[in-house]
């Protein structure tokens, strides 16, 4: 997994700010935070300068004296110090640091890079998640010594319930969003390639790691599931199938479900608004109730205009929620009228490579049109005069293609549709483009052109499907793909 420059960069501006820093990274189970930490381990010695880092550790629990001892271990092992110190002192993480520096043989300069996995039931224990960051946080304001501290603590917690903690006690919540802090929700499309990589190395339809990254939600654990469960060689219908499989009893979801069972009831009721609206309207300052759902990765928000709207972060996450309903505390009476099989899948993947490859297509053919229909022309009529002659029984007339483009480019500035360019080709259908390509074929090359009509009408009814919202397969890509290069290769000898 890459580290990106950005969490670098902050990072480094944390480390260099003072001689004992922290840093908090949270994010839902499965999320790729052990990974992170263990790619940072490498990374911030070599991108920092001269330091060691130490760990990531495990916790069992989360009791500061675990960390300590673990980290005077080390400390041990490594020569920077040779004895351990009282109990008492390994008790106090300000006190232990205040004994490794009187008592420990660090180089000048030196840095110490900390990096904590934190256990998954962390989000549970509040009171000694709490302890844990303040006692970290405590050593920041006393610290001057060498070697300089960095502290980065990673695991699954849910801001609004630790904050409530820290008033009820009255104490400085121990982070800044966008300072010290960062939320973790996943890794990138690059990385979830990579794990596809491992699993299918022969596959060569980069396309389906957009979808598994897609399906996912970026979850490199849930991602694992699905290809578990996938059969090679990999399609579309396997890796739903697949996702469904993981949803109802992968490792991951069973995690997911122990979460949600535990979320407030408000929670659960904005699950079921979920399923029924697709959409819920959120208020920018989400309520806990919904940042419960947000933390887990099952939800996410995006602004459209100016209101927010929650949904479900992946297709994987809705089946989640719908097969486990009753275990989660939905009430079943509500989505029983749901037929779920007309529900389609939220994935854009495919349909947006096919679209590409479409307006490829389609731009190449009809700017290509226009030439051949220009270097032929004899007289000062528009380009379309003349051609397909067709009985418009609805207007009682023949119309040619002029005219067909022209009503429906008026038709569509009286809805109001304003556009920048004045073909009056564009106003075509794919099909009737693919009939006027037939009509005009010079008789020198009518088998290429018609060949060309012939893929365009294909490519026609594959249009037909991405713009209706069908999830097409595999195939259908192959066949653009196909066609583009056929047109390509065919219209590069015509003419």
């Amino acid at each position: 997994m890459h580290v990106s420059e950005h969490l670098l960069l902050q990072l480094t501006r944390v480390i260099q700010s003072k001689r004992a820093s922290t840093f908090f990274i949270s994010g839902p189970p499965g999320s790729g935070k052990s990974t992170l930490l263990a790619n940072l381990a490498f990374g911030l010695p070599e991108h920092i300068g001269y330091g060691q880092s130490f760990g990531p550790y495990q916790l069992d629990n989360l009791a500061p004296i675990q960390l300590a001892s673990q980290i005077c271990a080390d400390l041990l092992s490594s020569g920077y110090i040779n004895s351990s110190p009282p109990e008492n002192v390994l008790q106090n993480m300000a006190l232990f640091w205040d004994w490794v520096v009187k008592n420990g043989f660090i180089p000048a300069k030196t840095t110490f890079f900390i990096l904590v996995d934190l256990p998954n039931g962390a989000a549970d224990s509040v009171d000694a998640l709490g302890q844990l960051f303040s006692s970290v946080r405590h050593i920041e304001g006393s610290y001057r010594g060498d070697p300089r501290l960095f502290f980065l603590l990673a695991g699954y917690w849910v801001d609004s319930t630790l904050r409530e903690h820290y008033l009820s006690i009255n104490t400085s919540f121990p982070y800044t969003d966008g300072v010290n802090h960062e939320r973790w929700f996943g890794i990138s499309l690059e990385a979830i390639k990579a794990i596809c990589d491992r699993y299918n190395p022969e596959s060569q339809d980069a396309y389906l790691a957009s979808v598994v990254h897609e399906l996912s939600g970026g979850n490199p654990a849930v991602a694992i599931d699905i290809l578990e469960r996938a059969d090679i060689p990999w399609t579309l219908g396997q890796l739903l199938s697949a996702t469904q499989k993981a949803a109802q009893d992968g490792p991951a979801s069973i995690r997911f479900v122990e979460l949600l069972k535990k979320m407030p009831e408000k929670s659960i009721h904005a699950l079921t608004s979920m399923l029924l609206q697709r959409r819920i309207r959120v208020p920018l300052q989400l309520p806990t109730y919904l940042e419960h759902l947000v933390m887990c990765s099952v939800t996410e928000c995006k602004k459209v205009g100016q209101q927010y709207y929650a949904y479900f972060r992946s297709w994987y996450f809705e089946l989640v929620t719908r097969l486990h309903a009753k275990e989660i505390g939905i009430n079943a009476r509500q989505i029983s009228n749901i037929d779920f099989q007309e529900l389609s899948p939220s994935l854009l993947s495919l349909n947006e490579a096919a679209y590409r490859l479409i307006y490829e297509i389609e731009n190449l053919a009809r700017n290509f049109v226009a030439v051949m229909l220009s270097q032929s022309k004899t007289n000062s009529e528009h380009i379309l005069r003349g051609k397909l002659q067709r009985y418009n029984q609805q207007l009682g007339t023949y119309e040619d293609a002029y005219d067909r483009a022209r009503r429906w480019q008026q038709k569509k500035i009286s809805n109001g549709v304003t556009g920048y360019s004045d073909s009056l080709l564009v106003y075509l259908s794919t099909r009737e483009l693919a009939s006027l390509i037939d009509e005009i074929a010079p008789p020198t090359e009518g088998t290429t052109w018609k060949m060309v009509a012939e893929t365009i009408r294909e490519v026609a009814n594959i249009r037909d499907a991405v713009m209706h919202n069908q999830l097409i397969d595999e195939q259908a890509l192959l066949i653009l793909d196909n066609s583009k290069q056929l047109i390509y290769d065919a219209l590069s000898k015509t003419g």
